[in-house]
């Protein structure tokens, strides 16, 4: 009865003052925080605290997670005894007398001017004055992203919190970030992650002028080094230069206390027991009841290996119960990742197994997601007799796909991720090899569970078959014996090399890396993901370095394993390595280099080799550098590329030029138009015609178009018109171009294309102009082509954004991320349409449009070409006004940040 009364209080506490729109947890999300919730608190009390939990926003509103902070806090608090929650969004809680009831208040995801306009200073103040005099105050993630923008800016205030949000580069879709402990003896973090830093996934806050680390003690911070920024949105913004991304931190403010969390973005956190624990020990220093040592210590920029995974809670497992065959396949593939990843913890593996074997014990989920935990069982093994027996007890009514996997994991078949075993004690080792399979794998079983034990001499590596082998290496690897001899063997399977890569990363060192690399033609495509993984997690500061090395003089599935490993690095300081002092190295390091970035070939290996091209003399090396540039620009081509590509080609030699043609096509604008008409004017042009022809979008149409029509000389003619009609097969073409093909044409295969191409790309004016061609049954086609041409929306983020023309002012698109310069917006016409005006209805988010724009118009989204244009706010509305274009697309950009809000259209029209 009272664990339902604790449930019930809770819930109540987390939905009694939440905003109407705010979620409502299931059962299942509650069982999740609750059951993660301390088993005991970091400093008794003799009785509850009051704690103000204040959760009103005026910018972006952290819905789950305000919601998942009040229901984990509150939970904690009634469990524990430490604190009664008082949840509120009623700004006169900050009247001066009135904060004198509170042992501490939380700023719980409180954005913007979230007091008002009209009383903003008065609160502000009564706070500051309020921990001045010996409360406390803890700001969680968002917190701090108040009183940090023009109009409403603080800075006293944001100084008396410790900082204030500029940014978060890693946002919720970044790759897991590594997070180091700067203070492991600190009575908040001590004993909560073992090895001095953990990974996780989360939303990065980084602070800015009011951040002073010698004014704080900073507990935890990200370790830049090792947590790439992996969206492209996130690149985009500009880290600290000081690199010093304080993420935890606690500091004193007259006789007061502040705490910051800065974790917590969603709720998805708070079903981790580890996140909990730091959270009750922020705020019960807050309250003061835990001391701790708040004076400042320095930046040491030291960085810590962690497995490239966070470990798994069964909150993170619980999501997939629902399982269906087909269904979340990288969501299953990041889960035993990580859990593969984190098999050397013995404790984590203890919990994984009681919970999964629990599960399939009941029957609970899916019958995919029971086979799930099956095949997690073997990444951690089977080491209790209680839960062998529960296991074989469920094999009785077990489907055939999770009964096969159940025996799997009882009897040690499959060697992935890591040697499971069942512990056995009293187990004696036999004397010679058992001839009995089974017995022979649970012999090794045994060694592997019991370091102690010593190795019978009869048990070689040469003795055994590639399955057992797998086993013993296996084995060797988690007893932490001596495994030079385990890296002189030659691997005939994929299950020993699968083996072999564990045992590097459990090693310490690269000495196996060699010897897996080397027999990368073994791993499927299915494994090599896992053996990469793996070789990632070898503990070597030049490990990145040694890959490279050896990608020079490697092909085939070795180069395939090597790039798939090295890609879970952040590559950017490894091209800069690979370009450094090019100039003066010998011509074989020179070609070994380029191999190597043109494995990677990303933007900054183009911005690297682009401007080496003029300057090299080696035929073979300047070709070296054509084959990696041109595949680093079909990975990607932005402007900062396109940039590097001008600068290069003005300042090439005359005879140089035409090398640099064949990447403007990549770009496709208007800009990279002229320097091929440069070209052409320069004397080069057949090479500038026949770089236009590359083209994928209309813009290179108009000075083909010009070319045919102004040279007399039949090849030239012939030349252009060729070209052009390879545009026209890719992006169509426009009335007068079909029609001067279609009457001037010196070949008949060119006559017919342009035929082809009005009809397979179609608009209103190539219809009219087939008609008065008296082609009517080409006009007829045409028209019954383009009357399926729909008008398309697209954005920055690739999604879904019908709720924008559904007719519905009640639904909307949006960004769902705050608003960055650079995000954009478009509307495809399928062919060009003259356009003067596009409304854009705001509906119940009138903050959430850009307060400036760009306007682009073109033939697609990656070639349009900046228009002149305005903005215009009015009643719920942003238009957008043009000089009658006529353009297939136009393309909305965000020109400035606008942090505190998402961008949102409830519906669009355009004039």
């Amino acid at each position: 009865m009272k664990k339902f009364l604790i449930l019930f209080i809770a819930s109540i506490s987390a939905t009694l003052f939440a905003d109407p729109k705010d979620p409502v947890f299931n059962g299942q999300q509650l069982q999740e925080i609750h059951s993660a919730s301390p088993a005991k608190p970091a400093v008794s009390v003799e009785k509850p605290r009051k704690v103000l939990l204040f959760s009103k926003t005026a910018g972006y509103r952290h819905r789950d997670g305000i919601v998942g902070a009040r229901e984990a806090l509150g939970y904690m608090g009634k469990k524990l005894g430490i604190w009664d929650i008082v949840s509120s969004e009623d700004v006169s809680q900050f009247e001066a007398d009135n904060l004198k009831q509170y042992d501490a208040v939380i700023l719980c995801q409180s954005t913007g001017d979230f007091f008002g306009k009209d009383v903003s200073a008065k609160y502000t103040k009564n706070l500051m004055d309020y921990v001045s005099a010996g409360g406390g105050v803890f700001a969680i993630h968002a917190g701090v992203d108040c009183y940090n923008y023009d109009g409403f800016r603080n800075k006293d205030f944001t100084d008396m919190l410790g900082g204030e949000f500029i940014a978060h580069p890693w946002g919720t879709q970044n790759s897991p970030v590594t997070i180091v402990i700067d203070d492991n003896d600190s009575p908040i973090t001590k004993g909560i992650w073992k090895d001095g830093a953990f990974r996780i996934v989360d939303e990065i806050y980084m602070v800015g002028s009011s951040y002073d680390r010698s004014k704080c003690r900073v507990l935890m911070r990200i370790d830049v080094d090792r947590s790439p920024v992996t969206t492209e949105w996130g690149r985009n913004i500009k880290i600290r230069q000081d690199r010093d991304i304080a993420l935890i931190w606690i500091k004193n403010y007259g006789k007061g206390r502040v705490a910051y969390g800065g974790f917590c973005h969603g709720w998805q956190n708070y079903r981790d027991p580890k996140m909990q624990e730091l959270y009750m020990r922020l705020l019960q220093f807050a309250c003061g009841d835990l001391k701790a040592d708040a004076s400042s210590i320095p930046f040491t920029g030291k960085s810590i290996y962690v497995p490239m995974y966070s470990q798994p809670s069964e909150g993170d497992i619980k999501a997939l119960s629902n399982l269906k065959y087909g269904e979340r396949d990288s969501e299953i593939n990041a889960l035993i990742f990580a859990v593969c990843a984190n098999n050397h913890d013995a404790d984590f593996c203890s919990r994984l197994e009681k919970f999964a074997v629990a599960e399939i014990s009941s029957g609970n989920g899916s019958q995919l997601y029971r086979e799930l935990l099956a095949e997690l069982l073997w990444a951690v093994g089977v080491k209790s007799e209680a839960s062998g027996k529960r296991l074989e007890n469920s094999l009785k009514d077990a489907p055939d796909g999770l009964k096969s996997r159940i025996e799997n994991a009882l009897a040690h078949r499959e060697a992935k991720g890591a040697m499971p075993f069942r512990e056995s004690p009293k187990m004696k080792v036999p004397l010679e090899m058992p001839k009995d399979r089974s017995e022979l794998l649970k012999t090794i079983a045994f060694l592997a569970a019991n370091p102690s034990v010593k190795m019978p001499e009869w048990l070689k590596l040469d003795a055994l078959d590639e399955n057992a082998k797998a086993h013993l290496i296996f084995a060797k690897a988690r007893r932490g014996d001596n495994l030079d001899e385990v890296f002189k063997i030659t691997p005939k399977s994929e299950e020993v090399v699968l083996a072999l890569a564990f045992a590097s990363a459990k090693s310490g060192g690269d000495k196996g890396l060699k010897v897996v690399l080397d027999s990368a033609d073994l791993v499927g495509m299915k494994m090599r993901p896992i053996v990469a993984s793996y070789l990632a997690s070898i503990k070597s500061d030049k490990l990145i370095e040694t890959l490279f090395e050896m990608l020079k003089t490697s092909k085939g599935a070795k180069a395939a394993l090597i790039i798939e490993t090295a890609t879970m690095f952040d590559l950017d300081s490894m091209v800069a390595k690979l370009f450094d002092g090019f100039g003066g190295m010998p011509v074989e390091l020179k070609l070994g280099s380029l191999k190597t970035a043109e494995s990677i070939a990303n933007k900054e290996v183009f911005l690297r080799a682009i401007a080496l091209l003029g300057s090299e003399p080696d035929k073979k090396v300047k070709s070296a550098i054509l084959k990696t540039l041109l595949k680093s620009a079909q990975n990607g081509f932005d402007s900062d590329m396109f940039s590097a590509l001008k600068k290069a080609y003005d300042s090439a030699k005359k005879e140089d030029k035409p090398m640099f043609l064949r990447f403007a096509q990549y770009d496709g604008g208007t800009d990279a138009v002229e320097i091929c008409k440069a070209a052409y004017r320069e004397g080069f042009k057949d090479e500038a015609v026949k770089a236009l022809g590359g083209w994928k979008n209309q813009n290179a149409v108009e000075p083909l178009l010009a070319v045919a029509k102004s040279v007399s000389d039949e090849r030239a003619k012939t030349l252009a018109q060729m070209y052009m009609v390879a545009v026209g097969e890719r992006a169509g073409l426009p009335a007068d171009a079909i029609v001067y093909l279609l009457k001037n044409s010196v070949r008949d295969d060119e006559r017919g294309k342009a035929v082809e191409i009005a009809v397979k790309h179609p608009s209103p004016k190539v219809v009219d102009a087939l008609k008065s061609l008296n082609m009517d049954s080409e006009a007829k086609k045409a028209q019954e082509n383009l009357a399926k041409i729909k008008t398309m929306f697209k954005s920055f983020k690739n999604d879904d954004m019908r709720a924008m023309c559904d007719g519905n002012i009640n639904t909307r698109w949006s960004s769902g991320t705050p608003m960055k310069k650079g995000n954009w917006i478009a509307v495809d016409f399928g062919y060009p349409k003259s356009v003067s005006q596009i409304v854009f209805k705001l509906g119940s988010s009138k903050n959430d449009f850009p307060d400036k724009v760009e306007v682009l118009a073109g033939s697609s989204v990656d070639s349009a070409s900046r228009v002149d244009a305005s903005l215009d706010y009015k009643d719920g509305t942003a238009t957008v006004k043009l000089p009658n274009v006529d353009a297939q697309v136009v393309k909305i950009v965000c020109a400035q940040d606008k942090p505190a809000f998402w961008w949102s259209v409830h519906e669009i029209e355009i004039k």
